[in-house]
């Protein structure tokens, strides 16, 4: 090639560049795909990064009351309504629903338990002993923590049952009560320090030993039924606190969230936690592919702190998930939340207003009539004038000259005038659940 063609290549390359248009436009997409799978990379390893949560250390305490509970569970074999039936899987329609409250027990159920106070005596001294204890229930902290002993206290809550129902069989009323009473007592001091599923066995066992003073307290002496009034409306005005029960919901959630984080497969630990039916498991799993657990941390603890601060006030201002964006899979979580709030309340209602009415019948006993309002039974027959929990305020009580009608709001959180919840649920009227619509009424209400 001749030196003058040689020196044109050289200078047309020289003025053409290093690069090409089309060679640039490459070497922005390359970057721009490097930077972006960069991105996404980072955002992928951000959704399995553990967040940070501080969960405080289970409490203990010695000697605990809890610990007797159980022992005395053991000690305490003859028990109410164990009876198995082909009724016990069937029962009929009750013909009289209103009176089921206040019902005394069926002759054939007495007949089984006719040796419970001999029987269960020793199981009986060991609850009473530690009643007069501090109670700390174990503090869960993982979804896998397991609790057979609670099966256990639901026997011995028929056993106390089995005793009081002979007692007052044997026209020991004063017995009867007391020994209600303790069941009671047992029913609500198991909810310290704990949370979720102990609460709502707890509020199960007072349930159970409620019964026995429904049915006799029209014949209780004033004596009989203002000491258990007192007795009743004190244990309900030092129990723990529904603010307490749900930051250890928190605390238990929390943990037990940390817990399944942990796993490689946590997405499929959460669901199979959360207790959503199978066919639903696809869109979840799905759902939780563009969800990080920091995320689902951070949601859940937003509700949970809403629900402590809610609980503050009362449960007629309660507005929980609905008000708070999260993940569908954590409302398994959160409606629990709500759950436990109802049937703290619930206890406490259906408790307040059985002490109420003794405090009403030991002033009638006393006075020949019913009080014009529930501030004259202070400090006499009640140490202060319970509130209803579902609405923050007095429970509501009317007088009509030789009978009184004595209400809670109920769930509704509505005052209908003391109209009773009469939707029918587990084959019988008048039971109260989380959607029933009217006043708790007592007597007739649980």
């Amino acid at each position: 090639m001749p030196p003058l063609t040689r020196t044109k290549d050289r200078n047309h390359r020289r003025n053409a560049g290093p690069w090409t248009r089309g060679e640039k436009w490459l070497l922005v997409s390359a970057v721009i795909a490097i930077a972006a799978s960069v991105v996404i990379w980072t955002w992928i390893r951000s959704l399995d990064a553990m967040p940070v949560c501080v969960v405080p250390r289970p409490q203990t305490i010695y000697p605990n009351a809890y610990s007797y509970f159980v022992a005395a569970s053991g000690r305490a074999p003859v028990q109410f309504g164990t009876r198995i039936t082909k009724s016990t899987y069937a029962p009929p329609m009750d013909p009289h629903p209103e009176t089921w409250l206040t019902r005394a027990p069926k002759s054939e159920d007495m007949q089984a338990v006719a040796g419970a106070p001999a029987a269960n005596a020793a199981g009986l001294a060991l609850l009473r002993n530690g009643l007069t204890l501090p109670c700390l229930a174990p503090q869960m902290r993982s979804f896998n923590y397991l609790r057979p002993e609670l099966a256990r206290l639901r026997g011995l809550a028929r056993a106390v049952r089995a005793t009081a129902e002979v007692q007052a069989a044997q026209g020991r009323d004063a017995d009867a009560v007391a020994t209600s009473l303790d069941g009671v007592s047992m029913g609500v001091e198991m909810s310290r320090g704990s949370c979720d599923i102990t609460i709502l066995v707890g509020a199960a066992i007072c349930a159970i030993n409620r019964r026995t003073i429904w049915h006799i307290a029209d014949r209780l002496d004033a004596a009989t039924a203002r000491s258990a009034a007192l007795r009743l409306a004190t244990l309900e005005l030092h129990q723990e606190p529904i603010t307490k029960i749900l930051t250890n919901q928190k605390w238990f959630t929390q943990a037990a969230l940390m817990e399944i984080f942990q796993q490689a497969d946590w997405r499929k630990q959460l669901h199979n936690a959360s207790g959503m039916e199978s066919g639903e498991e696809s869109n979840y799993n799905n759902q939780l592919m563009f969800v990080g657990k920091r995320d689902l941390l951070d949601a859940y603890t937003r509700q949970a702190d809403a629900a402590i601060a809610a609980a503050s006030g009362s449960y007629r201002d309660m507005r929980l998930s609905e008000d708070i964006a999260q993940p569908h899979i954590l409302k398994a979580f959160t409606s629990e939340t709500e759950a436990v709030w109802f049937k703290w309340c619930q206890g406490a209602a259906d408790n307040r207003l059985l002490a109420t009415t003794l405090a009403l019948k030991a002033y009638h006993r006393e006075h020949g009539s019913y009080p014009s309002s529930l501030q004259q039974l202070v400090p006499a027959y009640l140490p202060a004038v319970l509130e209803d929990p579902f609405s923050g305020v007095s429970l509501h009580y009317k007088r009509d000259h030789q009978s009184y009608l004595l209400y809670s709001v109920g769930p509704d959180k509505q005052d209908d005038g003391g109209k009773p919840i009469s939707t029918i649920s587990r084959t019988r009227n008048y039971y109260v659940e989380r959607e029933s619509r009217g006043d708790m009424v007592a007597g007739l209400n649980e």
